[in-house]
């Protein structure tokens, strides 16, 4: 069995915007601002990692910041430093903001807005750690990379699974987020012979051209063993430009998790 669960990047949390300040974990209305004329502004702040108590760990370098102008209008990026501190020049206006890591969940801002405004704004976010069962994304078992052997423009999937070890038919949620600057079309599962037919199927969340999405499934596995999960993604442009990679496949991989399933 299986259910789907917060479809898009959506089910993520708010931004928080008081007095410049903006933090990745509450939730707050979302602010309505008259749009701002004038020379770009700077809008910097740090990533900190977020431990399971809610306390705060370690500043984290190389995570990458995306601020998409709320319109589509403008893309900006940038990468926080050794001491976690990132700066990027934006245009007054709204922004999404995406930050994303290979070793922590992403963080969105969807529904909400990062405001570029006048007086240096400092937006700073939170970044929880996947659990260490779940492996990066990377090439799997039996399914080979069609595209060429390092590719950068292919779109990038993770994945995750609630609990490494479980018992028959109790519920397991399965994340699997991804992104992509051209636009995701489509982000999806399957199980590898995994001994339940309902598993392995290809299960595809449309993504409606989202830079980032995110989605969980609930699923009740029927039969103990270990449960090998597999997870891939596609941009907008599949299938057209057809001498360039547009799945995660043909790029930096599938993403895999494993799960001990007990009588």
């Amino acid at each position: 069995m299986l259910t789907t669960k917060g479809a898009t990047a959506s089910a993520l949390v708010l931004a928080l915007l008081i007095h410049g300040w903006c933090f990745a974990d509450q939730k707050v209305e979302k602010q309505e601002l008259e749009p701002l004329d004038g020379e770009p502004v700077a809008v910097r702040g740090t990533v900190t990692e977020r431990l399971p108590d809610r306390s705060y760990g370690d500043l984290i370098p190389g995570a990458e910041i995306i601020f998409e102008e709320e319109f589509g209008r403008l893309q900006a990026r940038a990468l926080s430093g050794a001491n976690g501190e990132y700066e990027v020049e934006l245009p007054p206006g709204r922004y999404l903001a995406t930050v994303l890591h290979p070793a922590y969940r992403p963080y969105s801002s969807k529904p909400g807005f990062v405001v570029a405004h006048a007086g240096s704004p400092t937006c700073n976010f939170f970044l929880t750690v996947t659990s260490p069962h779940c492996p990066p994304a990377g090439r799997f078992p039996g399914h080979s990379i069609s595209g060429p052997a390092t590719v950068d423009r292919a779109p990038t999937v993770w994945m995750e699974a609630s609990k490494p070890r479980i018992r028959v038919g109790d519920p397991l949620t399965i994340s699997v987020w991804a992104t992509d600057d051209l636009g995701l079309v489509g982000i999806w599962w399957w199980g590898e012979e995994t001994g339940d037919a309902q598993l392995d199927l290809g299960h595809w969340q449309d993504c409606h051209g989202e830079t980032f999405s995110y989605v969980e499934w609930t699923i009740y596995p029927v039969k103990p063993g270990t449960l090998v999960l597999a997870a891939n993604s596609r941009d907008t442009a599949y299938g057209k430009r057809l001498k360039e990679p547009h799945q995660s496949s043909e790029g930096s991989g599938i993403a895999c998790v494993e799960v001990r399933v007990f009588p």
